[in-house]
């Protein structure tokens, strides 16, 4: 009971600390050296895999080899509330990821298969119809980029492929 206590409180903090310092860093400026879709990904996750990985190589080894067995201790208050704190990062993260999947698939089900066009750099596009002017990539799985058929009718093909691209 401990152990798990005492990881739960570690990530909890260690979660904190990094999307506290993630968010220095951004008001310091690393939005403009971080603004490609994988680098806003590596500083979205960085709070949360930072505290994992530094929960399982480093608090739980040391839990492991320097607390003594079988010795039972009450838990403090502090470390209750950083457990309680780890809890509901990752209940708020299973919620979040979940809305994000039932509002792709409910965007897919709007849109249904759509046309799909063969761009020249190989990349495939289903063109739908939609009233909004919309371009986005809809999935997290098998990821599919959707466009409105009116996009595609008012772009040149340089400036679809660039919209694209982006």
């Amino acid at each position: 009971m401990t152990l798990c206590l005492v990881l739960a409180a570690s990530y909890g903090l260690a979660s904190l600390l990094l999307s506290i310092l993630v968010a220095a860093g951004w008001a310091a400026g690393l939005s403009r050296m971080h603004s490609t879709s994988t680098g806003f990904l590596v500083l979205r996750m960085l709070p949360a895999a930072g505290a994992a990985l530094l929960t399982l190589t480093v608090v739980l080894p040391a839990f492991v080899i320097y607390e003594p067995a079988r010795e039972l201790e009450a838990a403090g208050p502090l470390l209750v509330a950083l457990a309680l704190l780890a809890l509901i990062i990752v209940a708020a993260g299973i919620v979040r990821g979940w809305r994000a999947c039932a509002a792709a698939r409910a965007l897919l089900r709007i849109f249904g298969a759509g046309e799909r066009r063969l761009l020249g750099n190989g990349q495939k596009v289903d063109l739908v119809e939609a009233m909004e002017p919309i371009v986005a990539v809809v999935g997290g799985w098998r990821p599919r980029i959707v466009a409105a058929k009116r996009v595609f009718a008012e772009c040149s093909q340089e400036e679809f492929r660039l919209v694209i691209a982006h």
